[in-house]
Parts: C-alpha cells; structure tokens; sequence
C-alpha cells in the first residue's frame, strides 16, 4: 500500500512524504472518536479490466512495482537484515526453510512466494506477507521476478 500526502505549514514552506506498507492486521478505525469526519475506506483488491493493455515484464517495472506495492517496507534489496528475507543475492541461492528443509530461489519459487507466502516459510521468519494472487497481473509478477533475480 502506497499512502501519500502532501503539507503546506502557514509560511508556506511543504512538506511531501510518501509511506509504504502491507497492511497485516487493521485494527478498527472510528474515525468520528478521533475527530475526523466519517471515511470510506475501500480496501477490495481489483484487478485490471482484461481490455487495458498491460507493461511488458522488466527489471525496471519491477523496481517501479517494489517502492508501488510496499515490498520495500518489509525487504531490503541492499543485504540488511529486515522484516522478511532480503532480495539481494536470493535468486539462485538454496534458501533454507522453518521445516528445516532447502530449496532453490529459482523462478518457480519467486513466483510461489509471491502469490502464496506461506507455501514455504524461510527460516528466522514468521508469516506475515499478504497473498498478491488475483492482485498482480502475471505481467507484474515477472516483472518483480526479474527484479529480484538482477539483484546479484
């Protein structure tokens, strides 16, 4: 999720700042208790309409879709430790996983872990990654795919 917002102070200087993360747990918001008007907050995932032409798969649509969809609140593409296993050097490694088994970064496991996170947890983690199936086109997970794997 991608929260934006922009802030003017009375001598005008601004401020813009832009926020990024997956929602996990939402606790319950009234907003009127905490003195603003009521909202509406839509947060169903759409998809795009089948006619709407779609980005042709790319590292840079990936980088784009990793600040967009909030992958970079939780996973660094730098090598720090973080919320959720880093990306930088995970394709083509044998990553190891909460059952104590291994298995291979490879496209398919890029891809699983995208659409279904909890399919195989990696070690030192804890779940907590929302499932991005029927929310990225299969344009936008290879492109995140071919992202991940540039970064060596």
């Amino acid at each position: 999720m991608h929260v934006g917002w922009s802030l003017r102070t009375a001598a005008g200087q601004s401020f813009d700042h832009n926020a990024y993360l997956t929602p996990y747990r939402l606790r319950e918001f009234h907003p009127t208790e905490e003195g603003f008007a009521p909202l509406v907050v839509d947060l169903t995932p759409h998809r795009l309409p089948s006619n709407q032409a779609t980005t042709a798969p790319s590292v840079a649509e990936g980088r784009r879709l990793y600040e967009f969809t909030g992958c970079m609140a939780c996973h660094s593409v730098d090598g720090t430790k973080s919320f959720a296993p880093g990306w930088r050097s995970l394709a083509g490694s044998m990553v190891p996983l909460a059952d104590g088994t291994r298995v291979l970064a490879d496209h398919d496991y890029l891809k699983e872990s995208i659409l279904n996170p909890g399919a195989k947890i990696t070690r030192g983690y804890e779940i907590g990654m929302p499932n991005y199936s029927g929310i990225l086109t299969d344009a936008q997970i290879e492109s995140l795919v071919l992202y991940i794997q540039s970064l060596k």
